[in-house]
């Protein structure tokens, strides 16, 4: 260091100076605070090294560190696209969806309901479908947790009573057949549209038809939902739990709740055949809605053996792939 102390020998440095209090070596060098010195004291007290480095240094080194930042500030941006290109879908899924509601974009397929007995179909469960416009077919799965998040399931299930009834309007049968409609539990606290829902009933009561309100025994129902459930029902609407056994509440809810018929969620009817525990439950809701004279119907039966199990045990009302996909109003066979 003594050697090159103010010469240029090394390439790295642009210049070496030693600093001894006001003195320095070279006598010229000038204490440098900037980011490319580097000053340290020695065991000496007073004597400080101070090293500058060299432009080649300094290139190099940036070249270095640009190039290594390259990896990580592509993945930032990539993260950045993503992320945006993510929230854009968001953002627009939750518009098509807003505007699907005011311009009315959806459909109703029908799954009908089979009775083993007569051999005919007794009723049908209303589906909807989104029609949208680029993406065709859109189901209830995709849409239905935005609507609840926007709160517009409301206004949907206007749209699907509405689109039900204009789809049963020619429609005239002499035996018995019931038409479902899935019902989120917010939309029996506004009495307008109970007492529309009466004034459907009779309507389509004249053609032998008999409307049911479905619901979930998930659905948190508040003391006014039930007491308007009570009200429809005592006007001639039918009321039914969808999906009974799978949610928390079953027997409270039978107890609270005035209803009509049970409905067999599909996981219990998958089991027939297999050794799974919800066999035995399975016989156990079968036995317990006879014994309360609830009507029963087995949803997601694809099997002929299932639909024997069921018949075998008195439900004599099913509906599944076994009897048909979910159609058009047009497909089904309502003739005598």
């Amino acid at each position: 260091m003594r050697a090159n102390l103010g010469y240029r020998t090394e390439p790295r440095l642009k210049s070496a100076a030693l600093f001894i209090g006001d003195q320095s070596t070279p006598s010229d060098s000038v204490r440098n605070d900037g980011l490319f010195a580097y000053t340290a004291s020695t065991d000496i007290p007073g004597q400080e090294i101070q090293l500058i480095a060299s432009l080649e240094l300094i290139k190099e080194k940036g070249w270095f560190y640009f190039l290594a930042a390259i990896p990580s500030t592509l993945t930032a941006y990539m993260a950045l696209f993503y992320i945006r290109r993510l929230l854009s879908q968001s953002s627009g899924i939750y518009s098509d969806v807003e505007n699907a509601v005011k311009h009315k974009q959806f459909v109703l397929h029908y799954q009908p309901q089979f009775n083993v007995v007569s051999g005919k179909v007794s009723g049908v469960e209303a589906l909807v479908r989104w029609n949208h416009p680029e993406r065709g077919l859109v189901y209830p799965d995709v849409f239905i947790p935005i609507l609840e998040e926007c709160g517009l399931i409301n206004s949907l299930t206007d749209i699907v009573v509405d689109k039900a009834m204009s789809d049963f309007s020619e429609v005239s049968l002499s035996r018995p057949f019931h038409l479902g409609i899935n019902f989120p539990p917010g939309y029996f606290l506004v009495k307008d549209r109970c007492e529309k829902l009466i004034s459907h009933a009779e309507q389509l009561e004249a053609n032998g038809i008999t409307l049911g309100v479905e619901i979930t025994e998930r659905q948190l129902l508040s003391r006014q939902a039930k007491s308007a459930i009570s009200h429809l029902r005592s006007n001639g609407i039918e009321i039914l739990i969808d999906d009974f056994g799978t949610g928390q509440t079953s027997l409270s809810m039978l107890e609270s709740t005035p209803i009509d018929c049970l409905k067999i969620d599909k996981c219990f009817v998958d089991s027939i055949g297999h050794d799974s525990v919800n066999v035995p439950v399975l016989d156990a809701i079968i036995s317990m809605a006879q014994s309360l004279n609830l009507s029963l119907i087995a949803e997601g039966v694809e099997q002929l053996e299932q639909a024997n199990y069921l018949k075998a045990k008195g439900v004599v009302v099913q509906q599944g792939y076994f009897y048909g996909k979910p159609m058009e109003i047009t497909a089904l066979k309502l003739s005598e």
